[in-house]
């Protein structure tokens, strides 16, 4: 599924999903979407989040 920036509602107009939490996007793009990314996506971006902080603080 491709979804184009334009077409995204804003924050105030994200759908309300029983049990997500308040002004989450969850079900947004599926009740499957948070299995886009990979294992090994998630393991990069968790590895250069941390290397960023470390150089930051």
């Amino acid at each position: 599924m491709t979804t184009q920036i334009a077409n995204l509602p804003s924050y105030s107009d994200l759908p309300v999903k029983t049990g997500a939490p308040a002004g989450s996007a969850w079900g947004l793009f599926g009740d499957d979407d948070g299995r886009r990314l990979p294992a090994s996506g998630i393991a990069s971006a968790t590895s250069f989040t941390r290397a960023t902080a470390s150089t930051t603080v």
